[in-house]
């Protein structure tokens, strides 16, 4: 009877895991798909380990893991894979790397929480005492990521820095967003304009410096609506962030932005993906950065909601 146990603390803890340390965009397909959440925690465990060997079948990946958790029991241990550094510059769609970011919680047999590991970091709560503790399921502890212990990923601020999106980091400055976006748990998807789109932007709407929209409390007002319209929330119920493989077909992605606003997405035979809003259109000029829990989408364009000076 221990030993069942031990196993199933072991089954749980590994398939939380690979929940945690699947890349998003392998389990937003299972999202589009509207599986529960329960079948896709299974999903991402099986994501994870296509992603360390994709020649391995579901069935032998299974396998392979029970016999690993036999042979750990009888002291023949084996050195996990080595996980490197994932940086903005690496391809599309890389592998995060190895940290997780479980959210904390009173048992590991409901897969709902009441906060995230991101409303703990917001909160200021990573001290904590709860936030320190190293169950059986989680020895590393919980919310690696949100909490600043993880040392291999980057903000979606850092790479919008190391990309030289400085412009867009500015605009997000004028909402909550530029907050956010330099904290390692959050998890979204930037539509990032480059530097000379969103001078384009600003002089359509009339303005010829950051100086004159600073000192303007309407401008000020109309940037921090054009910055959230650029961010876009993970999908309900999975938190699967967007990335470039999902944006076809005129797909519509939610935005931050309040009252329901949504762009549009499609993409061509050759891979170009188009952004539609209601008074512009913008082209991905670089495709599905790796940050921590998100990802930045860089664009040629800057999306307006609705009409405005310069956007009849």
């Amino acid at each position: 009877m221990a030993e069942a146990r031990q196993t199933a603390r072991v089954a749980a803890r590994t398939v939380m895991t690979a929940a945690a340390a699947a890349g998003p965009s392998c389990t937003q397909r299972y999202a589009a798909a509207g599986l529960v959440t329960a079948f896709a925690i299974l999903a991402a465990f099986a994501c994870r380990a296509a992603g360390q060997q994709r020649q391995r079948s579901l069935g032998a990946t299974l396998a392979s893991w029970f016999n690993s958790q036999q042979q750990q029991q009888q002291g023949q241990h084996r050195t996990p894979p080595h996980l490197s550094t994932v940086k903005p510059e690496d391809p599309p769609l890389a592998l995060p790397c190895g940290c997780s970011d479980v959210d904390p919680r009173d048992s590991f047999l409901r897969a709902k929480v009441d906060f995230s590991c991101f409303d703990q970091a917001r909160w200021g709560a990573c001290g904590q005492p709860f936030m320190l503790e190293t169950p059986e399921e989680v020895p590393e502890g919980y919310c690696q990521i949100s909490c600043g212990r993880c040392p291999c990923c980057s903000t979606l601020d850092d790479v919008l820095k190391y990309k030289g999106l400085e412009m867009f980091r500015w605009m997000l400055t004028f909402s909550e967003e530029g907050g956010k976006t330099k904290m390692p748990g959050y998890m979204v998807t930037l539509l990032a304009p480059t530097d000379s789109a969103i001078w384009s932007a600003l002089n359509r709407l009339g303005y010829t410096s950051k100086e004159a929209v600073e000192q303007d409390g309407t401008a000020k007002g109309i940037l921090a609506d054009i910055g959230r319209y650029h961010v876009l929330p993970p999908v309900e119920p999975l938190k699967a962030t967007w990335t470039t493989p999902f944006m076809r077909g005129d797909v519509n992605m939610y935005t931050v932005l309040s009252g329901g606003k949504t762009v549009s997405a499609k993409q061509d035979g050759s891979g170009k993906v188009t952004i539609l809003s209601p008074k512009s259109s913008a082209t991905l000029t670089e495709k599905d950065l790796y940050a921590c829990k998100g990802y930045v989408e860089v664009l040629d364009a800057v999306l307006i909601p609705w009409a405005m000076k310069g956007y009849a």
